[in-house]
């Protein structure tokens, strides 16, 4: 009974390695055409998080402070608006939520965590 358990749990585990050993296949002829839209929407979203990140974190506070700067000197118009802040909570959360995907993916694969229990 238990080797019919174990054979079974081991057809179970090759049919989700083969499974996933497609799914490489897939991301590797992506990652392999010739059109920016079918290899590129990875590196975009990681472009588009950095950028975000970059304008929210450095520009942002860089352009407030000039802002703050000249409004003192009076060189900015009354009626001119300060550099608006962006609303990325969204966009946050989806690069948090990759960088923790991956970053806990190699900490299971680095430590030899099984994983395909959970």
């Amino acid at each position: 009974m238990k080797e019919l358990k174990q054979r079974g749990s081991l057809v179970e585990l090759n049919t989700q390695i083969q499974l996933l050993l497609g799914q490489l296949e897939v991301n590797k002829a992506e990652a392999r055409h010739k059109s920016i839209f079918v290899a590129g929407w990875r590196p975009w979203i990681g472009w588009v998080g950095g950028l975000a990140f970059a304008y929210q974190f450095v520009l942002y506070p860089l352009l407030c402070w000039v802002w703050a700067l000249y409004s003192a000197k009076g060189s900015i118009l009354t009626g001119v608006t300060p550099p608006l802040v962006l609303e990325t909570g969204a966009l946050f959360s989806m690069i948090a939520a990759m960088l923790g995907m991956g970053a806990m993916r190699s900490y299971d694969k680095t430590h030899g965590t099984q994983t395909d229990k959970l």
